[in-house]
């Protein structure tokens, strides 16, 4: 409204000077009719000379104005989507939020989008779209500002002297959305959200920090139950000055791989090392992942976090042309898109094909048209993927097919129990049977001792990884001492092919 009323007073105040100068040379075109004497015929002259200079002048500067108001009026335009009313999320790019302003900050998402899409296309969801709109600005009496952030992500910046929303207030806002009924023609939809909200603005330094932690929110609510969550409810005073710690430690690399062997134990060689990640701390501590991944993940330093691993273990495989690697990321890493970008930016078939992508089983999830099409990305690319503590989570045995996963890691509780639990041995060989039949490699975990060793050789797993074989290391090794006395080799051995072979072979796979 100030912007508006800055174009709106010189304006008038232009158009009245016009009209000033529009009827004092009216005047003085009768007067000159009346005058006969030569030198005040001339005075006039000059007088009406000026008049039509000032004129033009005016002139110039209301159509100046006039340019300068319909860019103004473009541009005000340009900020919101054409039908629907969200803002483009363009506007906040442009800082014309001021924190201080704002009661609270709502990022919600939604999760069947897709899906719609997919079945009933972009009309239908334009239409949902306007309705909704139509649902929050009524909740907020016309006073929040309503950002179409992405796709399916609505960003709601609330200014203070709504009426509180507190986190009840937001479940009813969920029921709300989830209840309606999106009516297009015969259609009758219904949308699945979920909710993240940040009340915590105060301890903002700006509003990207402060959009950020929303979404840390919402990132935190497609793990529960609820579907909602609040930033800071449980870990005000710890949860900023951690990410704050992570931040400084990402952005200056300080981030450690370590290598724990994956052993072939048919072949009595190294199959591949899994890559352990660290992080130092500003105290010089090293984080392990339980201290730092949940913290970070949902935000823009997860990928940040992702993109420097990456470059960290293709650094190793060209160093090291003998070994393979196998990185760990979660179902919501893959869905973001991040690391397949990297992976395809990377663009090195030969380096790829010796790096795995293992994918933790244990976290839902929540997109899987998303997640398959950047499964398929990265399998295009060369890499192989491998599903992690699997028999853990809630695995469709179809989509292990539909993504075609080349290995599945049995979850280590599961390993660890096959000595004295029976119902152990038994899901171990079932899951060992369906995966030779679909043509996937199964790894065992957690194998710490040789009793376990043997169990599952018997079973007939090829590839297994634990203590027993060697703990994590800071530089993969050639060849590695298992604790029964076994070794382990980056080049396996095997016997000659015939009676020449063996006079001038050495027994070094090739």
């Amino acid at each position: 409204m100030k912007n508006l009323k800055s174009f709106l007073l010189p304006f008038l105040l232009m158009l009245v000077f016009g009209f000033i100068l529009i009827y004092s040379y009216n005047v003085l075109l009768d007067l000159e009719k009346n005058l006969n004497k030569p030198n005040l015929k001339e005075y006039v002259q000059i007088l009406k000379t000026n008049l039509l200079i000032a004129g033009g002048l005016t002139t110039l500067t209301i159509l100046m104005i006039i340019l300068k108001f319909a860019k103004f009026i473009r541009e005000i335009f340009k900020e919101f989507e054409e039908d629907t009313g969200f803002l483009k999320s363009e506007f906040l790019k442009e800082k014309k939020v001021n924190l201080k302003n704002l009661q609270c900050i709502i990022a919600i998402d939604i999760d069947n989008l897709l899906k719609i899409d997919n079945t009933y296309g972009e009309t239908v969801v334009k239409n949902i779209f306007t309705d909704l709109f139509k649902i929050l600005d009524s909740y907020f009496n016309g006073k929040a500002k309503l950002v179409r952030y992405s796709w399916d992500e609505i960003l709601i910046l609330v200014p203070k002297g709504c009426e509180n929303k507190t986190f009840t207030m937001v479940k009813q806002l969920k029921e709300k959305i989830e209840n309606h009924k999106f009516n297009y023609k015969s259609l009758e939809l219904n949308l699945k959200i979920h909710i993240g909200l940040n009340k915590e603005l105060n301890k903002m330094k700006n509003l990207d920090e402060a959009i950020k932690y929303t979404f840390i929110a919402l990132n935190q609510a497609k793990k529960s139950k609820k579907g909602i969550a609040e930033f800071g409810i449980n870990n005000k005073a710890n949860v900023l000055p951690k990410l704050i710690e992570l931040k400084e430690a990402i952005e200056k690399n300080k981030i450690t791989l370590m290598f724990q062997p994956i052993v072939d134990v048919s072949k009595k060689s190294i199959f591949k090392y899994e890559v352990l990640t660290r992080i130092i701390g500003s105290n010089g501590r090293e984080l392990n992942p339980a201290e730092f991944l949940n913290v970070i993940r949902g935000t823009t330093l997860s990928t940040d976090f992702n993109t420097k691993v990456l470059e960290r273990a293709v650094e190793f495989l060209k160093k090291y042309p003998d070994i393979k690697l196998s990185v760990n990321f979660s179902p919501v890493d893959i869905i973001g898109g991040a690391v397949a970008r990297k992976i395809r930016e990377i663009n090195d078939r030969k380096i790829l094909s010796r790096l795995t992508l293992e994918i933790l089983e244990t976290e839902d999830i929540y997109d899987y048209e998303k997640f398959r099409e950047n499964i398929a990305l990265i399998k295009l690319a060369g890499c192989k993927i491998a599903i992690d503590d699997f028999g853990s989570g809630y695995s469709n045995f179809m989509h292990l097919i539909e993504l075609n996963v080349d290995y599945l890691k049995i979850d280590g509780a599961i390993v660890k129990n096959v000595k004295q639990d029976n119902k152990a041995l038994i899901l171990i060989s079932a899951i060992k049977n369906f995966a030779d039949r679909a043509g996937i490699e199964v790894i065992c975990e957690f194998v710490s001792n040789e009793e376990v060793y043997r169990i599952l050789k018997d079973l007939g797993i090829k590839y297994m990884q634990g203590y027993i074989f060697g703990k994590p290391v800071n530089i993969p090794q050639a060849e590695i001492i298992a604790t029964n006395g076994e070794k382990f080799s980056v080049k396996p051995k095997r016997e000659p092919k015939d009676d020449w072979e063996a006079l001038v072979w050495n027994g070094d796979e090739t």
